[in-house]
């Protein structure tokens, strides 16, 4: 099972998808399609885990999760942003000649602070990524800033399936 630990993210307007980067720690190099559905589904489906379910398990009462949800992903977007000002990191070359279709994403949690993300094609596991709850709050801050990129217009109450939070 291949471990990613950098991403390159691409919107391809041709193909109304965005196309994520992956390099492993072997310095293996994937390409993976994101499309729209699963892009939504993914952002809503891990905006109401956050806010509920990781929320709960540190017992933070109902009536601040969302602020909870808020202050994480506010800091993590701008400590990304800061990153990007002083010290860009390195895109991951485009070197591959085929991409995968994501089809489910699921986010596992590991511990206090750590969680696993798994990238599925179908039944088929494709890689994953080890990661705190600060950098998937990056992660999902890139793929916000792509889908608004595209012009997606995603509607919170249209997706469902396709992905999965454990």
């Amino acid at each position: 099972m291949q471990q990613l630990v950098k991403f390159t993210f691409q919107h391809d307007f041709a193909e109304d998808r965005i196309r994520m980067l992956a390099q492993s720690e072997t310095d293996e190099r994937m390409a993976f399609w994101l499309t729209r559905r699963l892009t939504g589904s993914l952002l809503e489906s891990s905006r109401n885990w956050l806010t509920q379910a990781y929320a709960n398990s540190h017992n933070v009462p109902v009536q601040a999760q969302e602020q909870m949800y808020d202050m994480y992903h506010d800091h993590a977007r701008s400590a990304y942003e800061q990153q990007q000002l002083l010290q860009p990191e390195q895109e991951v070359q485009d070197d591959t000649e085929y991409s995968q279709l994501l089809t489910r994403v699921e986010v596992r949690l590991l511990g206090d602070d750590a969680l696993k993300l798994v990238f599925y094609h179908g039944d088929q596991t494709l890689a994953e990524m080890p990661c705190s709850v600060g950098h998937f709050h990056q992660f999902l801050h890139i793929l916000q800033s792509k889908a608004q990129s595209l012009e997606w217009q995603l509607s919170t109450a249209a997706y469902e399936g396709g992905y999965a939070l454990q």
